[in-house]
């Protein structure tokens, strides 16, 4: 098993966590920023927080694997009543580096959610929706919605439907959070995301 956490990924309009604070920094108007664990600040690994984005667009590339069948598992969570934007019209993808192609631009799994019941129908909870009210407003639009469950809150796993085959000629794996919708998308974080052998 590979995994690649969120500071070595590539995410459009990332300030780095020690980027200087100031009145009129890149800080303050950044649109993801990396902090600390909200479950392990200390131990654990920093994640991307998504503030506000209308491009929406995340790369990891995990070098030469060996050959075999891989699923693509996201480490994510939606901590706003509003993080649906984020997931839903997203396109999360994972495309075999071919000798010559750098991009993976062969994918081989393809997920394009259409509803925010239908993404978590691939994670580890599929019956909930997992999403951290901040205001009561907030709360009482979750509780509102079918499947909301407040004790249920954190980061969990979406594993993408399909399985990338990689070859011995192959030169890894591109996987790829993308939505560039004209729409405000806020409230995701991403811890990791691993290829998990199979066969």
């Amino acid at each position: 098993m590979a995994t690649i956490y969120a500071s070595d990924m590539t995410i459009a309009h990332m300030v780095d966590a020690r980027t200087p604070k100031g009145p009129m920094s890149d800080w303050d108007t950044a649109a993801w920023r990396l902090i600390d664990h909200p479950r392990e600040p200390r131990s654990g690994p920093k994640i991307a927080n998504l503030f506000a984005v209308s491009w929406l667009d995340v790369k990891a590339h995990f070098k030469r694997h060996a050959p075999g069948q891989y699923k693509v598992q996201w480490k994510v969570n939606l901590d706003t009543s509003s993080s649906s934007a984020a997931v839903v019209g997203t396109e999360f993808r994972a495309g075999v580096v071919h000798k010559g192609d750098e991009e993976g631009r062969n994918s081989a799994v393809v997920f394009r959610p259409a509803s925010l019941q239908e993404f978590m129908q691939h994670t580890d909870r599929p019956n909930s929706i997992p999403a951290l009210p901040k205001t009561m407003g907030q709360l009482m639009a979750l509780q509102a919605q079918p499947g909301y469950d407040q004790d249920v809150q954190g980061f969990f796993t979406l594993t993408l439907p399909g399985e990338v085959h990689i070859s011995e000629a192959d030169n890894g794996v591109v996987v790829q959070i993308q939505n560039h919708q004209d729409n405000r998308k806020t409230g995701l974080q991403i811890e990791h995301v691993q290829l998990v052998r199979v066969a």
